[in-house]
């Protein structure tokens, strides 16, 4: 008698969870991440290159060649960063800092994730004066 005490309410509730309209498979999502790409506007290429998102919170990417584009670079950040305005500064060795307005956007879909507008980032040489 003690088993069907136990166990009716447990079948039941495994129904129930069962039940439940998840879209989402239980999966182990990476990290969310934003990034973007940065290109000079001559052929060469960018050296020490660093950049700042700065609005409802303020993110430091981590700043790399890519491997496909010795002319590209590739900022990404871990760090959460929400959906809003910001003010995305770029700079590198040899060229004029780049400041222009960004947007994060978020989506929550099974592994949330976030991009950021623009995409893209042309930095303009230094001219010798």
């Amino acid at each position: 008698m003690s088993v069907l005490r136990f166990a009716v309410p447990l079948s039941v509730a495994l129904t129930m969870l069962a039940s439940c309209s998840n879209d989402c498979p239980v999966v182990n999502c990476p990290a969310s991440f934003v990034g973007f790409e940065v290109r000079p506007n001559i052929g060469v290429p960018l050296t020490t290159v660093t950049a700042t998102l700065s609005g409802p919170a303020t993110v430091t990417f981590d700043c790399g060649p890519y491997n496909y584009d010795a002319m590209a670079t590739g900022c990404f950040s871990a760090s959460g960063v929400g959906s809003g305005n910001y003010t995305l500064t770029v700079m590198a060795s040899g060229f004029q800092t780049a400041s222009v307005d960004a947007t994060v956007t978020e989506s929550h879909g099974c592994c949330p994730s976030a991009t950021l507008q623009p995409s893209t980032v042309t930095l303009v040489a230094l001219t010798p004066g």
